[in-house]
């Protein structure tokens, strides 16, 4: 039997949250580069996110969105000049002033920010979703780390949608689609990995 498509999410924690279901805070770019962030967006004294992990959402230039960053110091502001943020490594390209960032450390409450899965075709589909042209309405929201490294196939005829990866396990069961889909889990075969659609019908 696979596993009901409510149960397959991870959730980020976070030492700020105060309660299960919370957010990650949005935090917002005013300049960096590509070591460094420059923010008025947090409030915690230096050193409380040392060690955190950060990602770009979608609002951020598109190399950057679900771009993950390790952070080195936080260092707070004084009132009349923003924190700053070194991290390790560096980012593809220098964040833009605006770009939107979440952090989390720690702590023993969930967040509703889901962990992220495999990249697709280079990018992070949770931030930036995939589409091709060859599949007309079907928008790929996420993809499971069980599939694997190879080439994500989906196959959709006569309104069913059916998938695999590669060709080591086949196509999973057909899904029949009536309707618009928001959320929809295919299963490659095998029933272990899986991807997340949202499909529009008409």
């Amino acid at each position: 039997m696979t596993t009901p498509a409510h149960e397959l999410g991870l959730y980020f924690t976070s030492r700020d949250l105060t309660k299960d279901g919370d957010p990650l805070p949005n935090r917002s770019v005013v300049s960096a580069t590509t070591m460094e962030i420059k923010t008025n967006s947090i409030s915690e004294e230096s050193g409380y996110w040392d060690g955190a992990v950060g990602f770009f959402t979608d609002n951020a230039p598109e190399v950057l969105k679900g771009f993950f960053f390790h952070v080195r110091k936080w260092m707070v502001g004084d009132g009349t000049a923003p924190g700053t943020l070194q991290c390790y490594g560096s980012f593809p390209v220098a964040p833009t002033a605006n770009s939107t960032f979440r952090l989390c450390k720690g702590g023993k409450f969930a967040s509703n920010q889901e962990v992220p899965g495999l990249l697709v075709a280079g990018k992070q589909p949770e931030f930036n979703p995939v589409t091709h042209t060859s599949l007309q309405g079907i928008t790929v929201t996420k993809a499971s780390p069980s599939l694997g490294e190879g080439t994500l196939t989906i196959r959709n005829s006569a309104r069913s949608l059916s998938a695999q990866i590669s060709t080591t396990t086949g196509y999973g069961t057909p899904v029949t689609i009536t309707k618009d889909e928001d959320g929809l889990v295919l299963y490659t075969g095998g029933g272990e990995g899986w991807v997340r659609l949202d499909v529009k019908y008409s």
